[in-house]
């Protein structure tokens, strides 16, 4: 006849009480590490981040919109974007030089988009992986447009 099956597993142990060690040994040391808490880097996200929760997001395509300024341009393709305090600008890049070791696409405003009735700030609003939401608020008054690369 065939051998009996084996028993069936041991249900598992109960969670170890705080304090225990983990192996079931000595631990390997007590003195404290020698990690000292540094102070906050100079550079602080600044409002142009609006109300987002940390940690803040890095390397992203869009990150041109909080840093310095908040005026650099951004590089949606086919369009290059300026987020500016009084709205939107939209230019379509064209080559004015190209040589072996560069190109450079100037930026004309060709088109703008923003509100004369709402002299305001800008900042994020939110984002995700493919975009980002940008805001224009003032007393209570708000505009929103999402950039998203290859508008």
């Amino acid at each position: 006849p065939p051998p009996p099956p084996p028993p069936p597993p041991s249900p598992p142990a109960s969670p170890r009480p705080p304090g225990q060690p983990l192996m079931n040994c000595d631990p390997i040391g007590t003195t404290e590490l020698p990690w000292t808490t540094l102070p906050p880097h100079p550079q602080q996200p600044s409002s142009l981040w609006g109300n987002l929760a940390t940690p803040m997001p890095t390397n992203e395509w869009w990150q041109n919109v909080v840093l310095d300024e908040g005026t650099n341009l951004l590089a949606t393709l086919p369009y290059i974007l300026q987020v500016l305090d009084n709205g939107l600008h939209v230019s379509m890049p064209m080559v004015k030089e190209a040589r072996r070791d560069f190109v450079n696409y100037p930026f004309w405003s060709q088109l703008k988009l923003g509100a004369t009735s709402l002299p305001s700030t800008h900042s994020v609003a939110a984002h995700d992986q493919l975009s980002v939401t940008m805001q224009w608020a003032h007393g209570g008054q708000s505009m929103r447009t999402p950039l998203v690369r290859g508008m």
